[in-house]
């Protein structure tokens, strides 16, 4: 049986809050997974699980022409250990481009199977032109050096040398400078991208949608899909229209500066026996003033034309804080106090697949480089044209945000991959649009933190809302990037029981974390120490030091 609208027994998705990765894209899986009417258009091969290989599945190339070739899948799953199995729960890491199967393997399908006590089947995979998947994104890059060397002395890898919000005149004379610079570069990295694959148009969602119907037809049949997405695994793209780029900029960086404060307000309360950046009575509002005044050593400092110092930014995931983020801010201090110092830091670039995962014999080009041009492929297909914006316009939104929005995170976004698309030359063959406001056998459960610095809550609200009497909405008062950025033993109770009944009786509900992400006399719970601990990996996961 096909997945479709008409023939849905029962429909259990949790989504994990959504906003648009790219500035003008269209993604919606949740949605699509409800409205699209699906019918199985291939031939659904026999899949052997294996203990150590990954087994796959094909797929056509076009859907709506399967003359055209097909994709392979690569898929992994962890078994239900239960003699009571209920089924399987489909989960995607987000991205775009993150690899399902490296997400599960290094213990998401733990951390799934435990919340829902080990009674069903998790099952992931790596979308089409992603990791083990083929054919593979490359944008004609192999190597981390060779992607350097494109980029060059340009934004896109030195970042913008400013203090503060763009304060000073000169800063913005510099930043201008290279508008006609970065513009060349983004024209260029799209016609490498399409030039090295020519598949580009059928990576889209919409595709990777009906990959995941199509895969869910094999493995289930009868039964109704279950699925846990997390970030890009559930965005509604089109909402924000024409201004997609103001509203979207503006929103996550609205709780990035929260999520800061966050991480702040934390180690005040841990104290200076476990947040060793803390001093006695300090509070979150003057440690965050302290970090901005670091950063402003460091600008200074490059201006004298001493060490070249870059500040780890990685603040996505609370339960790493005190044993990822401040030895980080240790180090940055050391540097900072000694001017001879040969030690310069390295730039920091997050990806979705490295630490603690065997490198894979049919890796054929740089993980750090591959999750770049996935998500940037990607997102970018996904996106629409709009011809009125330009190179120069994204240079002054970026300011503008900069002095209005987030003095300290608003520069990061000028080398984010959803900066190429409004020059990107091909879009995805088909989009979805609505509508989003179908009822549902089962709701779609919505979760947000109050503060994440990717997917804000404020979207959580508006995809509740677009999904109107067919969505259960969360709010977890938390920091991070998703749910399990920082563990709630409540929240992970109403997510057990909803893929067990499908139907929370609540419409809305908060929901807070469960203890202190910094070191500090809280004592966790049982429940809390095995779930947090498959978050610790799952963070691992998602940081790559370069």
């Amino acid at each position: 049986m096909s997945l479709s609208l008409e023939n849905l027994s029962k429909f259990s998705i949790l989504a994990e809050v959504s906003v648009l990765q790219s500035l003008f894209g269209i993604k919606a899986i949740i949605s699509l997974l409800a409205m699209l009417n699906l019918s199985k258009t291939f031939l659904c091969l026999s899949i052997i699980w294996r203990a150590i290989a990954s087994p796959a599945s094909q797929v056509p190339l076009d859907y709506a022409n399967p003359n055209k070739g097909t994709a392979t899948l690569a898929l992994a799953r962890l078994q239900s250990r239960s003699p009571n199995r209920k089924g399987t729960i489909l989960t995607n890491p987000g991205g775009p481009g993150g690899s399902g199967v490296d997400f599960l393997i290094a213990r998401a399908g733990d951390l799934i199977s435990n919340v829902t006590d080990g009674e069903f089947d998790v099952l992931s995979w790596d979308p089409r032109g992603v990791n083990h998947s083929r054919p593979l994104i490359t944008c004609g890059f192999s190597t981390e050096e060779s992607f350097q060397n494109f980029f060059e002395n340009s934004v896109f890898v030195d970042g913008i040398e400013a203090r503060g919000n763009f304060t000073d005149e000169n800063d913005l004379i510099s930043f201008f400078s290279k508008v006609n610079q970065t513009d060349k570069l983004i024209v260029e990295t799209g016609q490498k991208c399409v030039e090295a694959n020519d598949f580009l148009q059928f990576v889209g969602t919409v595709s990777t949608v009906r990959d995941m119907v199509s895969i869910w037809d094999c493995v289930e049949k009868e039964n109704g899909l279950n699925y846990w997405g997390f970030s890009y695994g559930t965005v509604i793209g089109n909402y924000f229209a024409n201004n997609a780029m103001r509203c979207t900029l503006i929103a996550t960086l609205n709780d990035a500066d929260g999520t800061l404060l966050g991480f702040a307000e934390t180690c005040a309360q841990a104290g200076p026996a476990n947040c060793s950046i803390a001093q006695a009575n300090s509070t979150g509002p003057e440690i965050v003033s302290e970090l901005e005044t670091l950063i402003d050593t460091a600008y200074n400092l490059t201006k004298l034309g001493l060490n070249n110092v870059t500040s780890f930014d990685f603040m996505l995931f609370p339960i790493a804080w005190s044993e990822i983020v401040l030895p980080e801010i240790e180090l940055f201090e050391s540097v900072l106090e000694s001017e001879a110092s040969a030690l310069t830091t390295k730039r920091r670039r997050r990806s979705l697949s490295q630490k603690g995962i065997p490198p894979s014999s049919d890796t054929i080009i740089d993980p750090t480089v591959a999750s770049f041009v996935s998500e940037l492929a990607i997102t970018c297909v996904d996106s629409i044209d709009q011809p009125e914006i330009t190179t120069q316009i994204l240079f002054e939104t970026l300011v503008n945000v900069t002095h209005q929005i987030s003095p300290i995170f608003g520069e990061a976004l000028v080398n984010q991959p959803p900066a190429f698309c409004h020059r990107f030359p091909t879009r995805a063959v088909e989009r979805f649009t609505g509508p989003f406001n179908h009822t549902l056998a089962f709701p779609v459960l919505v979760i947000g933190n109050t503060a994440d610095p990717v997917t804000p809550f404020q979207n959580a609200q508006k995809v509740a809302n677009l999904l109107g009497k067919s969505a259960r909405l969360i709010k977890q008062d938390g920091f991070g990037h998703t749910s399990i950025a920082m563990n709630s033993d409540c929240t992970q109770s109403i997510v057990r029981d909803y893929f067990f009944t499908g139907a929370p009786l609540f419409t809305k509900a908060s929901r807070k974390w469960s203890y202190l992400p910094h070191r500090s006399s809280t004592v966790p719970t049982e429940y809390d120490y095995r779930i947090s601990e498959r978050s610790k990996s799952l963070v691992h996961i998602r940081i790559r030091v370069i």
